[in-house]
């Protein structure tokens, strides 16, 4: 069974083996670059935080890299469509599983010997995008400490692996229930794509409760949030009223007028009078530790619904007639 499994499909694997390879050989040498040029940079100008400012991105090739990078975020779906959607729905329109049923190999065999072998190799192709991205992009998160951005936070660490496993047992489950691959590929797109951007909007913020930091305004540019995921907040004038909204932990909206001796041109001077003054920030936040933490709790959701999807799969193909 595991030499037929790879008669009929090892096109696929070695097209999709190639592929990964040449992006993980282009992620390698040029993050070593990449790398290489900002320590060249820190050599010059002393510390990471002043390097910030260099612009090391900007107006070179590493920028449209920076760009297009995270967008391996998508490779996960494209794993789901060419691999798991016509994985079982192409044996049906073919009726090749008719001819294999038939050859003393039982249904129960045929698919967990299929999937077993298309999630397995869902897994090893998405570790090694996810190792690549990850380790590409270590010069950037030095540099800007952004991890928990939709695009860095699902193409970097863990997750992306349990994406790659997830959207290959939509397809097959997709493909074992309408039995039609351009069906079995619109629901593999639509509803990977779905869940990804409910979870980015309106439950990954809440894996854990998020923390409050009530400080004075001139720690607002400090090292407290470097890394960290934020909410916003609030400004707080002497006596504790609200007057304005902080904006990203680095700015704020003030709704009432500051006072005389606080309207300066340089906002740093404003932020340090205003300080002094007494006004404070409440900024909520998820602290950049908790970074590993966000990353397992998503991955295990999205493993926990793959197994969910094989067994909608195992019932589709076992409880059916051919």
């Amino acid at each position: 069974m595991i030499w037929l499994v790879w008669t009929q499909h090892r096109r696929q694997f070695t097209y999709t083996a190639a592929l990964v390879g040449a992006l993980a050989v282009l992620l390698i040498v040029t993050g070593a670059v990449m790398n290489s040029d900002y320590h060249s940079a820190l050599a010059h100008c002393g510390t990471a935080g002043d390097c910030g400012n260099l612009g090391l991105f900007q107006g070179s090739g590493w920028s449209a890299l920076t760009t297009t990078v995270p967008l391996t975020v998508g490779v996960p779906i494209l794993l789901g469509v060419f691999w798991g959607a016509p994985l079982v729905a192409g044996e049906y329109e073919q009726g090749t599983q008719q001819f294999i049923w038939t050859q003393s190999i039982p249904r129960r065999r045929w698919l967990l010997t299929k999937i077993g072998w298309a999630l397995s190799a869902a897994a090893v192709w998405g570790s090694i995008v996810a190792a690549s991205v990850t380790w590409w992009s270590r010069t950037e998160n030095a540099l800007g400490h952004h991890r928990f951005d939709p695009f860095k936070f699902d193409a970097q660490g863990v997750v992306p692996v349990a994406y790659a496993v997830f959207a290959v047992a939509l397809g097959i489950a997709a493909g074992a229930v309408l039995r039609r691959t351009l069906s079995a590929l619109g629901v593999t797109v639509a509803g990977f794509t779905t869940l990804l951007l409910v979870l980015q909007s309106f439950v990954r913020p809440h894996y854990l409760p998020t923390k409050t930091a009530n400080l004075p305004l001139s720690r607002l540019h400090g090292g407290l949030f470097s890394g960290s995921w934020q909410f916003g907040g609030q400004l707080l004038d002497p006596t504790g009223q609200v007057v304005g909204h902080v904006v990203g932990g680095n700015d704020w909206n003030i709704q009432q007028a500051i006072p005389v001796n606080c309207v300066l041109n340089n906002p740093d001077s404003v932020r340090q009078c205003l300080s002094a003054d007494g006004y404070r920030m409440v900024v909520h936040y998820q602290p950049a530790s908790r970074y590993w933490t966000f990353q397992f709790i998503e991955a295990g959701i999205f493993l926990a619904l793959a197994a969910v999807l094989v067994l909608i799969a195992y019932r589709a193909i076992t409880r059916r007639d051919a």
